[in-house]
């Protein structure tokens, strides 16, 4: 009796924690910022503007490349990157949010969708979807900043379809 006892408090217990901290409301602005953030990168192609987004010691798996670590080595790999991208009009840049998991209340998991779109100049509409997983942190300033942001590409044919078919989750959707 004492052991069924024992493992139904532990049972509820862990179901009456809750991760989210008492001011998400503020703390998911915080974190929503990095979004915006991103897209301000997107649309100038300034590097220095992931100082706001990255850690220091952040890591990003993109598709394709190999792991980068540190921020300095994912502001030379984009600044590559947007080199090579063809000549066009500014980017388009759309989040939607498929969880938001807490871990206390100085750091927090989002796991998503990504959409970029964007005219080249001659008039080719092109677009590239994502999954990603990010994991922000709280910084000292009370800020925030992804240490891990892992991308992954979606298939073209189907990622359109997939990426409007998501339904807000709370405040979760981003779309500016």
């Amino acid at each position: 009796m004492t052991r069924r006892f024992l493992i139904h408090a532990i049972v509820l217990g862990l179901a009456a924690f809750d991760a989210t901290p008492a001011n998400a409301t503020a703390d998911d602005a915080g974190v929503n910022a990095l979004y915006g953030r991103l897209v301000v990168y997107e649309t100038t192609q300034d590097v220095s503007k992931l100082d706001a987004i990255y850690t220091p010691d952040a890591v990003y798996l993109g598709p394709g490349r190999p792991p980068m670590v540190g921020r300095e080595s994912i502001k030379t790999s984009w600044a590559d990157i947007a080199r090579a991208r063809k000549p066009g009009g500014p980017i388009a840049t759309k989040f939607r949010l498929v969880q938001r998991i807490w871990h206390g209340r100085d750091s927090v998991t989002d796991i998503g969708y990504g959409k970029l779109s964007r005219t080249l100049d001659d008039g080719t509409q092109r677009e590239a979807y994502s999954k990603f997983v990010t994991l922000a942190l709280r910084q000292p300033d009370g800020s925030w900043r992804w240490r891990v942001d892992i991308d992954n590409s979606l298939p073209a044919e189907t990622a359109d379809a997939e990426f409007d078919a998501l339904k807000p989750v709370g405040s979760l959707r981003y779309d500016k």
